[in-house]
């Protein structure tokens, strides 16, 4: 059995992983799947979700091939239950002694197997790039035999990620800013905090196959960025990245299951920082957010960067 190469992204929401994976997505071999963690509840029990490419999940022409296989075998409900008891257990030392084929743990891992064999097969990809952002989807993937995993982090501004996020839940006034519902900042700040230092563990732990990435860096230099990710995962050729200028990348059809809605864009595609927060983000929200973020987001040079 051909060992499989998986890129598995960890973060917070609205950190710029889905317009990584999707331009990796186009070099011959590789494969962006999106946000696999979310397949068994959002996809597959709510049948209306559509596939990056426009179609809905049945009419796809990769997961109308996927998925039928995998639930032939298994039922969604009960892969649902198995993935959120794995991942309440996904920190304790002897989880790798808790996957024994039966088990909650084992029988989750057979899943995850299954699935990447099948999507590797459809797609003839042998580097899957998965952006889940689930910590622990990517330490229960490195129990699946014959899959080599690699940990990226990807890490933005928590001040550009909650206001990015809260611009989805609220309607922007006239003069362009949002008034955050600093309960929702607040429960996010500690959201992002943690989420990092958890992704931060992994990273030290993973050795050569975990590095760090920030979305900053990308946004600024994204052919560089990417080279590096390349050369790390030891796989892929630079000079195919599909890059018009420094700038702009064309990228084709996808099949993500899930991510940022920009997953649906084709064509030519600028890449720039998305800094509104900068001057729509009120003074309160962001001294509260900083306020919560300031152990870890001083390290990666986040604070005193706005006035």
């Amino acid at each position: 059995m051909d060992r499989l190469t998986l890129l598995m992204m960890a973060g917070y929401p609205r950190s710029g992983t889905t317009i990584v994976g999707n331009i990796l997505n186009e070099l011959e071999g590789f494969v962006h799947v999106g946000e696999s963690h979310y397949l068994w509840e959002r996809n597959l029990l709510k049948r209306n979700r559509r596939c990056g490419c426009g179609l809905g999940m049945p009419r796809c022409p990769v997961w109308g091939l996927v998925l039928p296989g995998l639930l032939e075998q298994d039922d969604p409900a009960s892969v649902l239950r198995w993935q959120r008891r794995s991942g309440r257990w996904w920190r304790r030392s002897r989880l790798e002694g808790m996957s024994s084929p039966g088990g909650v743990v084992g029988r989750y891992v057979e899943v995850l197997s299954r699935f990447y064999r099948r999507v590797a097969g459809v797609t003839g990809a042998g580097v899957i790039v998965d952006s889940s952002k689930w910590v622990s989807a990517a330490t229960l993937a490195r129990l699946v035999p014959d899959v080599d995993v690699h940990l990226l982090h990807v890490i933005r501004d928590p001040r550009g990620v909650i206001h990015s996020r809260q611009r989805k839940l609220m309607k922007e006034r006239g003069d362009g800013s949002v008034r955050l519902s600093r309960p929702r900042a607040a429960l996010d700040a500690w959201g992002w905090l943690r989420v990092t230092r958890t992704a931060e563990r992994m990273v030290r732990s993973g050795g050569e196959g975990a590095s760090t990435m920030r979305y900053e860096d990308f946004a600024d230099h994204p052919r560089a960025v990417l080279k590096g990710i390349l050369d790390d995962l030891g796989a892929g050729d630079p000079d195919a990245l599909p890059f018009e200028d420094e700038r702009h990348v064309v990228l084709g059809t996808n099949h993500t299951l899930g991510g940022n809605r920009n997953r649906f864009a084709s064509g030519t595609v600028e890449i720039r920082e998305d800094d509104r927060w900068r001057s729509r983000l009120r003074p309160a929200d962001r001294k509260l957010i900083e306020a919560v973020t300031r152990p870890v987001a001083a390290r990666y040079g986040y604070l005193g960067k706005a006035t």
